[in-house]
């Protein structure tokens, strides 16, 4: 769940159309048109283009405060529960793990997102806010939950275009046995807790 305080803003006389802030914006919300970046209002306020277009020297975009806050969740509540508990399970994470907490978003709304649908990180950004801010933990639990349900995670659009889901469950028995740093213990206690 993410509340949105602040929407992007730009200074058209500043804008000279770079398209920088096209390609670093994850859920596509802010686009160049007629030499002139527009934003729409389903942007989650990262940051992002306002870092890149500063960083370049234009300073034609800024984050503004909406006159009203936006809420921007999926409820868990709105899909089934038993269906919801697999797909978490097979990402190995709990419906109710704190996931983002850059956006205090639970791995079961991350799923229930893709359960309702979602599957692209913008569309799981846009269905549950995540993603918005450091990236440090989400990234790897929305892709474990995307390729849970199917989906290529390296075609699943943004810059996210690499597999991050590496973990403990991915590794081979002949590596388990060759770095064998007590990883079986770990699985078993990992996977019991989940």
């Amino acid at each position: 769940m993410l509340q949105v305080k602040f929407l992007a803003e730009v200074d058209a006389a500043r804008c000279t159309g770079c398209t920088w802030c096209e390609k670093v914006c994850l859920t596509d919300t802010i686009a160049v048109r007629d030499r002139v970046a527009r934003v729409d209002d389903a942007c989650l306020a990262c940051g992002r283009c306002e870092d890149v277009c500063t960083a370049l020297g234009f300073g034609a975009i800024a984050m503004v405060r909406r006159a009203q806050r936006r809420l921007v969740r999926t409820d868990p509540g709105e899909v089934d529960a038993g269906e919801l508990a697999a797909l978490c399970a097979e990402a190995h994470r709990r419906p109710d793990e704190l996931v983002c907490i850059c956006a205090l978003t639970l791995a079961g709304e991350i799923g229930a997102a893709v359960l309702k649908g979602a599957r692209s990180f913008k569309e799981v950004a846009l269905a549950s806010g995540v993603l918005q801010g450091c990236q440090e933990f989400c990234v790897p639990v929305v892709q474990r939950l995307l390729k849970a349900k199917g989906v290529d995670v390296t075609s699943a659009g943004s810059f996210l275009s690499h597999d991050q889901t590496l973990s403990m469950w991915d590794l081979s028995p002949e590596a388990r046995r060759k770095f064998d740093f007590f990883i079986e213990e770990d699985l078993e206690l990992a996977t019991r807790n989940r």
